[in-house]
């Protein structure tokens, strides 16, 4: 799971978020989706207001176009496609996003869109909250014209700023900026429809489209419904036309899965009711959670998926962990290619030159001893170099007076052993 904190004695400075402090998980339970995070517990503690969502381990979309430079068209229109449904759902319930952009776009193990954050959302007469779209909130980037005037807006601002981000994934970039940053300015290249160049390898239906999501003037501006119509959305479109094709808010009784409720009633000791009526009415709690984990752990289990070994999520952190791993010097790489096998053995190399003194203690004064003696403080010096140089890079100096000391103490030994002065003579 991911879970979100908010801290609360942050939250008492802003009036605002103190007010609506509760009004996220509210919207969140009132709401389902496959392309909108799942809310699946709610906790609340004196300092600190937790909400527990399903993990989207393809992590952020932002980090994709970073990657990739710019997304290709059809797999942009895959992911606006994804986005205007989920928003028309909400729009379908009276909910206003105020707050789409792509840090707020996360994906899933299949490569689907999530949309996260319903911090700044807000809902016309369903939650009795009166007035509530006049606020000024939102990041200036992806804000709709009449929103930045501060003039009476609707849920057209949410189709703005869907075009904002479908400009962000053709072009890896923002359609209107202004440097250095004013308002105003901002303002008023939107209102003159000075966009930033497009690509010239985009078709003219997906430059109409932008376009039309980017209209100034929020009369000539396409509502959702219109927007999820448009024929460039749908071009390739498999099954079902998205505007054809709605989602309920609440599972039905036929759609739960008998295992799982089984499992937990005579495995977790649950009552069946208690987990119906949580499960049904979309109730985040504990027991919401225990069933979605659950029935997600079974449909990766029948739909033939391995472990988390093998998600997306799993291969993005070795990545970066490559990616930020430091670059090894020559010497440290030459250095790794002789000593590798005797730097695993280092406590049996140490054990073996303690032997090897020990023998020498006995009076053995042998040639086999001295041999011995020297092979140890050879190997002990190839061991203790590789720990030392390993350290310059991360100036541990520590280690490195402590492999220095180590060495000597080896050295000392052979020089006042027995056998060394045996031989000297």
């Amino acid at each position: 799971v991911a879970i979100k904190v908010i801290d609360k004695k942050r939250a008492k400075k802003d009036t605002y978020v103190t007010k609506n402090l509760r009004r996220e998980g509210q919207i969140q339970q009132m709401i389902r989706h496959p392309n909108i995070t799942q809310l699946l517990d709610i906790l609340e503690t004196e300092n600190s207001y937790y909400l527990v969502m399903e993990l989207c381990p393809g992590g952020n979309l932002m980090h994709k176009i970073y990657e990739k430079k710019r997304l290709d068209e059809a797999e942009a229109r895959r992911y606006i496609r994804q986005l205007i449904s989920a928003v028309e759902h909400l729009h379908r319930v009276g909910v206003v996003h105020r707050d789409l952009k792509i840090e707020n776009l996360l994906l899933d193990e299949d490569n689907n869109i999530k949309l996260i954050d319903f911090g700044l959302s807000n809902c016309a007469g369903i939650l009795g909250h009166t007035d509530p779209f006049s606020t000024q909130c939102g990041s200036p980037a992806y804000a709709a014209p009449e929103l930045l005037a501060r003039k009476k807006y609707g849920p057209k601002i949410d189709v703005w700023s869907i075009g904002v981000n479908m400009y962000a994934m053709l072009t890896g970039t923002l359609p209107f900026t202004v440097e250095p940053f004013s308002l105003r300015a901002l303002y008023q290249k939107m209102v003159d429809k000075e966009m930033n160049p497009l690509p010239t390898q985009l078709s003219t239906g997906a430059i109409a489209f932008l376009r039309s999501l980017l209209e100034p003037d929020p009369v000539k501006r396409p509502n959702i419904q219109q927007a999820l119509a448009n024929r460039w959305l749908n071009e390739n479109s498999t099954g079902k036309a998205p505007c054809h094709v709605t989602y309920p808010n609440r599972i039905s009784l036929e759609d739960l899965s008998p295992s799982v409720v089984l499992h937990m009633t005579q495995k977790l000791g649950y009552k069946n009711s208690d987990v119906i009526n949580t499960v049904l009415s979309n109730r985040a709690c504990h027991i919401l959670a225990i069933y979605f984990l659950l029935n997600k752990k079974l449909e990766r289990y029948l739909a033939g998926k391995s472990d988390i070994q093998d998600s997306v999520c799993y291969k993005a952190q070795l990545y970066q962990i490559e990616k930020c791993r430091p670059a090894q010097e020559p010497y440290e790489a030459s250095l790794d290619t002789w000593t590798r096998d005797l730097d695993f053995h280092a406590v049996q190399v140490r054990a073996c030159g303690l032997a090897c003194w020990a023998r020498v203690l006995q009076r053995d004064r042998g040639i086999a001893s001295c041999v011995c003696v020297c092979v140890c403080v050879c190997v002990c010096v190839c061991v203790h170099a590789r720990q030392a140089f390993s350290s310059v890079s991360r100036l541990s100096r520590g280690r490195i007076y402590s492999s220095l000391r180590s060495f000597l103490f080896y050295f000392v030994l052979f020089l006042l052993s027995p056998s060394a002065v045996h031989t000297r003579k």
